[in-house]
């Protein structure tokens, strides 16, 4: 077993406005791997390419879009900011741009692994709503009768209306492949907290078949499927068995109920059963809320080396 584990700058991203530091963080802290999240603004991403030499800590990933632009800055939450599923022409057109600027940063970093998030069935209503569900008791959000009445009313809106957006998706996929295969980086297409966003647990699969390049792939998050199998749709563990084949690289945290982004061993998962569907060389990057203690942060990568053995010592 050779895996190693990466740091994504999802946790420290705000404590500092100069990259350096966060470099100097995940170092301090015994990474020698640190992956580029989507929260990453232009400035840092530009310290971080000046100073990474400097340091014995490679960039293993980024995650799409990195870095943000000027205009992704001013608004709160940019995470949506470009879709590949909406309507709107110019908003695809402007997310392939961004989304190809990023897989050539990944190049030139040599991070191989490109997180992709592809978009939502509809044009944000169900996820809003999705949200506004849950919102009142996120932490003690698990399947009952309420929850599973107003999740399969959801399914069935997402059925009705999903088709266009998901063609909206492969038309940006169609031209974003071919770029990934030219500069040799891979495109994971990862599964996502709500269960309104694309793509779900089938439409890994549909998607995998349609674009049959060792340069798009799977990625897993553990705690986006936990929170769903916990709402009592696609066990967690289904997408591994399901996806292994395609596996590119996985996001680690965990879920208690619908709240996620937790350091492994404080939430639902079985972290023994997961490690044993994990490949033995597969990149595994810890994905943390930026409100996480870093005592607890330590904790939860002490638990995955000393007790799971699912990382290398």
């Amino acid at each position: 077993m050779n895996r190693t584990l990466s740091l994504s700058t999802s946790w420290h991203y705000k404590r500092s406005e100069n990259g350096t530091d966060l470099i100097a963080k995940a170092v301090e802290l015994g990474f020698d791997n640190m992956e580029l999240n989507f929260h990453i603004k232009q400035k840092v991403f530009e310290d971080i390419k000046r100073s990474i030499a400097d340091f014995d800590l490679r960039i293993s990933s980024l995650h799409n879009i990195c870095p943000v632009t000027p205009e992704m800055e001013k608004v709160k939450d940019y995470s949506n900011f470009f879709s590949f599923s909406v309507k709107d022409k110019e908003i695809r057109k402007k997310a392939v741009e961004l989304s190809e600027r990023t897989l050539v940063n990944a190049a030139e970093f040599d991070a191989k692994p490109v997180v992709f998030h592809l978009g939502e069935a509809g044009e944000g209503e169900l996820r809003i709503e999705e949200k506004e569900f849950a919102k009142p008791f996120k932490k003690e959000l698990k399947k009952n009768q309420t929850v599973t009445d107003f999740f399969d009313g959801l399914l069935e809106k997402r059925e009705a209306i999903k088709a266009p957006y998901l063609d909206n998706v492969r038309r940006c996929l169609d031209y974003l492949v071919p770029v990934a295969e030219k500069l040799g980086v891979v495109i994971g297409i990862e599964n996502r907290y709500y269960i309104s966003q694309i793509p779900n647990f089938d439409e890994v699969g549909v998607l995998l078949d349609e674009y049959d390049s060792p340069h798009i792939g799977f990625w897993y998050d553990s705690g986006h499927a936990a929170n769903i199998s916990n709402l009592g749709y696609w066990d967690y563990l289904e997408w591994l068995k399901a996806y292994k084949s395609r596996l590119v690289a996985v996001h680690l945290h965990d879920c208690r109920a619908a709240q996620d982004h937790l350091p492994p061993g404080s939430g639902d998962i079985d972290w023994s059963e997961l490690n044993e569907l994990l490949p033995a060389d597969i990149l595994c990057t810890l994905e943390l809320n930026p409100s996480t203690p870093e005592e607890n942060l330590i904790e939860g990568v002490n638990y995955l080396r000393d007790e799971i053995k699912l990382i290398k010592k």
